[in-house]
């Protein structure tokens, strides 16, 4: 539970959210939030920093309210293939790192690629297998998060613009188990209610395993 300035306690549902430079993580986070499209942030993910801070929303369940708790984490562009450096492995090591953590400790994950860079969903994949997939195999007992949303991101762009197909991602979604959604951060389009979204399917599976 989590408990506002007045001292009511709300639930909470923390949610992790990721992808790379240019994927719409922050943006999406925005519309969340109800903050501006494009607007500055205080608390922007540096791998070789501790900041946990997450951006917040308030949505409510079933007429109960919820807090949803947005952890940004930016995959580190162009240091997969540079493993001969060894500041890019200082980093690569930390994001690894700071990306487990989050797995660990988030009730769900959302992985957001654009549509208009192939890059973007190539990282993905690597993210689940070496990040997810990995620490499952090494850590058998290790609780991680059971609920996974993959956002295909800038559909409101040329479709001359695009380098994957809406296939690409769905083929994607459905080999992780994930919910897709497609959205448009820039115009808001697919946006709109997914905190209530995400909240609801994890705080009514929780209730129910409560009961």
């Amino acid at each position: 539970m989590q408990v506002n300035s007045s001292g009511v306690s709300r639930a909470k549902v923390n949610v992790a959210i990721i992808g790379c430079g240019g994927a719409g993580v922050h943006s999406i986070v925005d519309r969340q939030t109800g903050r501006a499209f494009g607007s500055d942030y205080v608390h922007c993910y540096d791998p070789t920093l501790e900041d946990d801070e997450p951006m917040q929303s308030l949505t409510s369940v079933n007429g109960e309210p919820v807090v949803v708790n947005w952890y940004k984490h930016r995959i580190i562009e162009n240091r997969i293939s540079d493993w001969g450096l060894a500041e890019d492995k200082r980093i690569l090591d930390a994001e690894v790192q700071h990306g487990r953590k989050l797995f660990q400790q988030v009730d769900a994950c959302v992985l957001v690629y654009s549509c208009t860079n192939r890059y973007s969903l190539e990282h993905l994949t690597w993210l689940w297998n070496n990040l997810y997939l990995g620490q499952q195999r090494a850590n058998p007992d290790v609780q991680l998060c059971n609920y996974f949303w993959v956002v295909a991101n800038k559909i409101d762009w040329p479709r001359a613009e695009w380098e994957l197909s809406l296939l690409e991602g769905d083929g994607f979604s459905s080999s992780i188990g994930a919910t897709l959604r497609y959205m448009s951060a820039r115009t808001g389009e697919g946006t709109e209610g997914f905190a209530q979204e995400v909240a609801a399917r994890v705080y009514s599976d929780r209730r129910e395993e409560k009961i």
